[in-house]
């Protein structure tokens, strides 16, 4: 539950948003991979009657495990990449990170960027 959390989470950041993997391009190729991976697994899990079955997969494990850690390393350097934003933009520590992310991303879209600025 917690890898899919994540991976559900970083998915559109990692898969969808230019800036981030202009910004982040080692991790945006690692997140891919790891993407790959994870849809295999519930591809190969979706052929399955029973959780038990899909639990006890050799190897299952082993590779949420592995997802798991890749998914911790692209968060770590997301979160290094806000903070370092948040040093240039002092401004950026009173924002959230998800609404920070969502600005970065859509900077060349004031439409986008709008709704999280004030009157």
């Amino acid at each position: 539950q917690k890898v899919q959390r994540n991976w559900c989470r970083l998915e559109p950041i990692f898969m969808q948003s230019d800036d981030i993997r202009a910004q982040l391009p080692e991790d945006s190729k690692r997140f891919e991979l790891l993407d790959t991976n994870w849809k295999e697994l519930m591809n190969d899990a979706a052929g399955y009657d029973l959780a038990v079955q899909i639990c006890c997969a050799e190897g299952r494990e082993e590779a949420l495990v592995t997802i798991n850690e890749q998914i911790n390393t692209c968060e770590k350097s997301l979160n290094d990449y806000l903070e370092q934003k948040k040093k240039a933009f002092p401004r950026f520590y009173f924002v959230a990170n998800q609404a920070l992310l969502d600005i970065l991303s859509n900077g060349n879209k004031p439409l986008k960027v709008a709704e999280y600025l004030g009157d």
